[in-house]
């Protein structure tokens, strides 16, 4: 429940500095690292450095990722 109120925060939040601010995040991966920076602070301290190592996965993960060049399609070819 707490990640799924997380990324909802933050994605409210990203959403209100493009529509009030006119300032948009220079990359998706911004709105999880405020996601993961600014909730972090708020958990005890054990949460949040458990928190904070879910963070350095997700740069990791995010630091490795390609995307796959492999079209899906739910219409099979006849």
């Amino acid at each position: 429940m707490f990640v799924f109120a997380g990324f909802s925060w933050a994605i409210w939040t990203t959403r209100n500095k493009m529509a009030i601010e006119k300032r948009s995040a220079r990359a998706p991966t911004d709105v999880v690292l405020t996601l993961l920076q600014k909730w972090c602070i708020l958990l005890k301290e054990v949460d949040g450095e458990r928190i904070l190592s879910v963070k350095e996965e997700v740069l990791q993960w995010m630091k490795s990722f390609k995307p796959s060049v492999v079209e899906l399609s739910d219409i099979g070819e006849n």
